[in-house]
């Protein structure tokens, strides 16, 4: 198990490489002759997480746009509130994300209940009494 943990520890995902399939390229100076050197973009063979990220490649603008797209859709459903700094967020060995509430149940109800009867005195301008 101790080898597993260390294990996963130590990925480090800029270390991958893949077949080039997105057209990267790199620049090589080739020399003509004793006195002329030439810039040149060859293809790369293999290609790293930076270059499936960075520069222009029809993977990275495919990312990007699907990114865009998927922050319209995904929109942030709440604002937090106090209740919501006991929560402890972790992932699993299989990137599952689990949400830990370290308070009552009451607690957190409690403190929604309150942090809406604030939202509704702000929009009147009536201080609450609770």
């Amino acid at each position: 198990m101790d080898r597993f943990v260390e294990g996963m520890r130590n990925l480090d995902a800029s270390k991958f490489t893949t077949t080039n399939r997105i057209g990267a390229t790199k620049t090589e100076t080739v020399f003509v002759n004793s006195y002329t050197q030439e810039q040149r973009e060859v293809p790369k063979t293999e290609v790293t997480m930076d270059d499936l990220f960075s520069g222009s490649n029809i993977y990275a603008d495919q990312l990007k746009n699907q990114f865009q797209e998927w922050k319209k859709l995904h929109k942030e459903s709440r604002k937090r509130v106090a209740a919501d700094f006991k929560l402890t967020y972790f992932y699993d060995y299989d990137n599952h994300l689990f949400e830990l509430y370290t308070g009552t149940l009451s607690d957190r109800v409690k403190g929604y209940r309150d942090s809406l009867k604030k939202n509704k005195a702000n929009k009147t301008g009536v201080e609450s009494a609770y």
